[in-house]
């Protein structure tokens, strides 16, 4: 089970995922994305310094996210991202695809907000 934290940090948003992030949550994950992009907003950053397992199922969902917010003209960043999430991320090549920040300010930063 994985649980979503949102924080609105002026024009970006900051999710925080905590727990395991897989199949079964990535449908509750992309609701959460949808629910971010219906307030008008398309710069998100995802903290993953809580997460203790993801799969490549919860990766696609982070792709599409970001693709989605790049069609708006915004981006998805990770900020810290926990061994588990970074190990993933770097197994598929994803280090290269998505900006990684060691914390939130450099994450939010780097979205121009």
């Amino acid at each position: 089970m994985m649980k979503v934290i949102k924080e609105s940090h002026g024009a970006t948003v900051v999710l925080t995922l905590k727990g395991e992030f897989d199949t079964f949550v990535t449908a509750p994950f992309s609701d959460e994305v949808q629910k971010v992009f219906d307030s008008g907003c398309h710069a998100i950053v995802l903290n993953m310094r809580l997460v203790k397992f993801v799969n490549s199922t919860a990766l696609g969902a982070m792709i599409r996210a970001r693709k989605s917010c790049k069609a708006e003209g915004g981006d998805l960043v990770v900020s810290q991202p926990s061994n588990a999430a970074r190990e993933a991320m770097e197994a598929l090549g994803l280090d290269k695809l998505f900006s990684i920040h060691d914390d939130d300010a450099g994450a939010i930063s780097s979205l121009g907000a």
